[in-house]
């Protein structure tokens, strides 16, 4: 017999989910993260922050080059591909690659999306407040 959860069950000591559900739902306010020190339940951890990202050609959010004071990012292209900016560097992101990017790097790793959807998972750890992200001017 097969269980499906998709979401907290009191008789469980886990939390199972759905990505795309839970991003379009409850989790719109938090911008697509699903797990990390803002979160509550079994998805709050102080270790580790996690986001499930999907962008259409022309839906791009206007994010600025940013910087992580102490965390590192690991960002995975699940879908799609995008343009970024990582330490000064403009870099193609297709299907299937990944980078990790240290604490004081500059990034941006949507800056256009070229083929869409671009649907990808952002890691940031150790899960910190969002003053640990630096917000540079255009």
């Amino acid at each position: 017999m097969v269980i499906l959860f998709n979401n907290f069950n009191e008789t469980m000591n886990y939390y199972k989910g759905n990505f795309y559900q839970d991003r379009d739902n409850e989790l719109k306010e938090k911008n697509g993260w699903i797990v990390g020190r803002f979160m509550n339940g079994y998805r709050h951890t102080e270790k580790v922050s996690i986001k499930f990202w999907r962008f259409e050609k022309g839906q791009e959010k206007n994010h600025s080059l940013k910087y992580e004071k102490e965390a590192v990012e690991c960002t995975l292209f699940l879908k799609g591909s995008v343009k970024g900016v990582v330490d000064d560097k403009e870099i193609i992101f297709q299907e299937g690659d990944y980078v990790v990017i240290p604490a004081k790097i500059k990034s941006n790793t949507i800056v256009e999306v070229l083929d869409s959807p671009a649907e990808g998972l952002t890691i940031k750890a150790p899960s910190l407040p969002k003053e640990d992200s630096v917000k540079l001017e255009k």
